[in-house]
């Protein structure tokens, strides 16, 4: 699905739930016939930023559904309408094994821990995201768990850029291992300690951000050498790979879809390995679903992943009476993970993305994270013309496939045009609303 040229290719989608949803759908209540638009038609731009910014400049497209810095912007077109939401949560995955090659320093949660006193989670929302963000110590950003996190929250409020104290916390740690700190450079066995950073070529935010924590780490004394590759590597050199066998240490994420209500089920899936998405292993997953390390994790490591997962099947299989137990083992969770830090928070984008006058029907998903939902495949129009067009960075960068596949955020925002969703979700909360389906109380027990 590569672009020959600054257009694309082409992939129009004809939107063929008229029939179902005409009568069902109860956002819009103007609305006499659904969808809006006879088709919509989504151009690729493979990765390009700046095509695909000259042509929403240029009106040749209703907008263009990646969230891209407004100084990247020249001109933008008069009345263009600005949409603002938390779009992409970002966070340091750090490789919690020691490598079956090498000495890996993260390996000792004190080390992994001293990280987040270099992160510098101010300079990544002021001068990455050049403001548009929210920073956060965990998983949560600015949704309505976080007021029942307080608690939780409140024991790491100390937290805040300080390289002097990680680099002395580290010092110690790793010179109590047997490591060797010598003109400046840390060594193990007399050999430096290499640091595998993977940094996204394609992602301007996580590229930038990378080269900056880069810079961090080599000022601790590590060498770091740099895995430079694209989302569709990062899955397989990554997410793909045994991380008691792998070269990379290091890796900056980005997740869409994190924002949500009654949203325990991020910590579950974050923190552990229920998910199959932790470099770790617990007597309930594999790590990234796949392979058994427990042999290689320090006992710490083991007893906490064994903690999340316990409390993680307690909440997914509703087994609290109360919602204060809710929350409680939704505080333990991110408790744990927080000082586990294995995933060490970054923050929220907000980056706005811009949409020209003349469309209508878009709806920001506060929970999706995204434009291309489908309130808005089903209501956009522009004008009087039985056509839309928009672009994207991407189509596909995983397996365009609805059986096993939707692996990537650039395939499920297109296949939320192709399937109707359970519910809908309130603009600034998240609150889930049902839709279609019809819910109702059964037992009030667990």
């Amino acid at each position: 699905m590569k672009a020959g040229n600054k257009f694309g290719k082409v992939l129009s989608l004809l939107v063929l739930f008229a029939m179902l949803i005409s009568s069902l759908y109860v956002v819009s209540q103007s609305a006499n016939s659904l969808p809006a638009s006879t088709s919509i038609t989504i151009i690729s731009y493979n990765g390009n930023d700046a095509n695909g910014i000259l042509a929403f400049e240029h009106g040749q497209i209703g907008f263009y559904a990646y969230s891209v810095p407004p100084s990247e912007y020249t001109a933008l077109p008069p009345g263009a309408k600005a949409y603002l939401m938390p779009a992409t949560y970002y966070d340091v995955l750090v490789n919690p094994l020691n490598t079956s090659f090498g000495f890996n320093p993260f390996q000792f949660q004190e080390v992994r821990f001293a990280l987040n006193f270099i992160v510098n989670r101010t300079y990544f929302v002021d001068n990455i995201l050049h403001g548009y963000g929210i920073p956060s110590i965990t998983l949560y950003a600015g949704e309505q768990d976080v007021l029942h996190l307080q608690n939780t929250l409140a024991k790491y409020a100390y937290i805040h850029y300080n390289f002097t104290y990680a680099n002395e916390t580290i010092y110690r740690v790793l010179t109590a291992h047997g490591a060797q700190y010598v003109n400046g450079k840390w060594y193990y066995n007399g050999k430096p300690i290499v640091v595998y950073v993977f940094v996204r070529t394609d992602a301007t935010v996580r590229r930038e951000y990378a080269e900056y924590f880069i810079t961090q780490l080599e000022k601790l004394g590590f060498t770091v050498q740099q895995v430079q590759g694209n989302l569709q590597k990062e899955i397989s050199f990554v997410y793909g790979s045994d991380p008691a066998n792998t070269t990379w240490d290091i890796l900056i994420e980005a997740w869409g879809g994190t924002y949500g209500y009654y949203d325990a089920g991020l910590a579950e899936g974050l923190y552990g390995t229920l998910a199959g998405d932790a470099p770790f292993t617990s007597y309930y997953g594999l790590s990234f679903g796949t392979y058994n390390d427990s042999k290689y994790e320090p006992q710490l490591l083991l007893k906490e992943a064994n903690e999340i997962d316990n409390w993680s099947l307690i909440l997914a299989q509703s087994q609290f009476t109360s919602e204060q137990e809710y929350y409680q083992l939704e505080n333990d969770i991110v408790n744990v993970g927080i000082n586990m830090s294995v995933r060490i928070g970054l923050g929220i984008s907000l980056i706005p993305q811009y949409v020209l006058p003349t469309i209508s029907g878009v709806y920001p998903s506060y929970a999706q994270g995204t434009l291309l939902n489908f309130q808005t495949y089903l209501e956009i129009a522009n004008g009087s013309y039985p056509n839309v067009t928009i672009g994207v960075r991407y189509l596909s960068q995983g397996s365009a496939n609805p059986g096993v596949g939707f692996t990537d955020a650039y395939t499920d925002e297109i296949a939320n045009g192709l399937f109707a969703p359970q519910y809908l979700y309130v603009p600034g909360s998240g609150y889930q609303i049902p839709y279609i389906y019809t819910y109702k109380i059964v037992s009030l027990s667990p």
